[in-house]
């Protein structure tokens, strides 16, 4: 009896689980359905020469809600032809049901990425822990560039309210490398550095103060005879930001 008990309790809780995923909630675990819905529903452009990058995710800490991402390249902000290398991308952020796909909160960011010689890779969505605020919820849009010897990745963090969306952190670069494989000696020479963020225990006009840890190596190889002799430094070094009433003042340092 207890083992034919058992099995009714976990045939049930599968029957269960399969019910729950055929509810409202679940209608847009398929990314792609929601992208397609709002693209349509924003009147983005259909011209197919045009880069458009996004990404969505169900929101862990509501799952009633989906953030979608959408950076599309202004077709005006570059000389060069397609498939374009340079110029400017628009980039759209929602929060939206994830029943129906209404939207819920937007905010549209005019010419926020650039794309130069660092050329604009891909965006993605971070849901991690971000508890800016006591009854505040807080998400994260990365962006990442590149070129064959460099990575750039920036952080953009939101605040969702009850019908908006607050922009209240704008390209901090949270890792950067540059590598030259074969420097003016033959060797090879790079520069990585990374930056996460903490949160301290004092806070300004209601959102806790921020600190962004810096970690960085150098390293640089010298031809001695027929190999390469490598010297390695690193570094430390955390800065403090405080937002100043709109959003976190950010140092020219930590925007390169």
């Amino acid at each position: 009896m207890a083992h034919g008990a058992m099995t009714f309790s976990r045939s049930l809780a599968v029957l269960l689980a399969w019910m729950v995923c055929l509810a409202p909630v679940c209608s847009y675990a398929d990314c792609p359905s929601l992208i397609v819905q709002l693209t349509k529903a924003l009147n983005y452009s259909t011209d197919e020469a045009l880069t458009f990058l996004s990404d969505c995710k169900i929101w862990p800490a509501d799952p009633s809600k989906t953030i979608v991402a959408l950076a599309q390249y202004q077709a005006n902000s570059s000389m060069s032809s397609p498939p374009w290398d340079d110029g400017l991308y628009d980039l759209d952020v929602v929060v939206a049901a994830s029943a129906s796909g209404d939207i819920l909160q937007r905010i549209f960011q005019k010419g926020a990425l650039v794309s130069d010689a660092l050329y604009l890779k891909s965006i993605s969505i971070d849901t991690g822990r971000y508890p800016l605020a006591p009854n505040g919820r807080a998400f994260g849009v990365r962006a990442m560039r590149g070129n064959p010897h460099a990575d750039f990745e920036t952080l953009n963090l939101y605040v969702a309210g009850d019908h908006e969306l607050k922009p209240v952190l704008q390209n901090l670069v949270t890792y950067k490398l540059f590598a030259d494989p074969q420097g003016p000696s033959g060797c090879a020479s790079s520069s990585e550095t990374k930056r996460e963020l903490t949160f301290a225990t004092t806070s300004q006009h209601g959102l806790v103060d921020l600190l962004v840890l810096e970690t960085g190596i150098e390293e640089t190889q010298t031809a001695v005879h027929d190999a390469c002799e490598i010297d390695e430094h690193k570094s430390a070094q955390h800065y403090a930001l405080h937002l100043n009433g709109v959003s976190y003042g950010l140092p020219a340092l930590l925007e390169q």
